[in-house]
């Protein structure tokens, strides 16, 4: 991933680990104090194969529930 390599950010052993959980049908929650990383490991794992949507940015304040009736 362009920004894995870009901010020159550190495999981490727990980032195998949790691809391997991801084989099964499981849910994977990543839980973690403020600022540790969790937004980083998650882009990690997803890969490219991965949509991401922050939906505190501002562009979307217009955003309504209604918008999701076309997925």
């Amino acid at each position: 991933m362009e920004f894995i390599e870009r901010e020159r950010i550190i495999q981490r052993d727990t980032e195998k680990n949790a691809k391997s959980a991801m084989a099964s049908p499981n849910v994977l929650a990543i839980l973690g104090v403020r600022r540790s990383g969790k937004s980083v490991f998650s882009w990690s794992l997803a890969g490219d194969n991965a949509l991401y949507v922050n939906f505190f940015d501002e562009r979307l304040s217009a955003f309504r529930s209604d918008d999701f009736g076309g997925f």
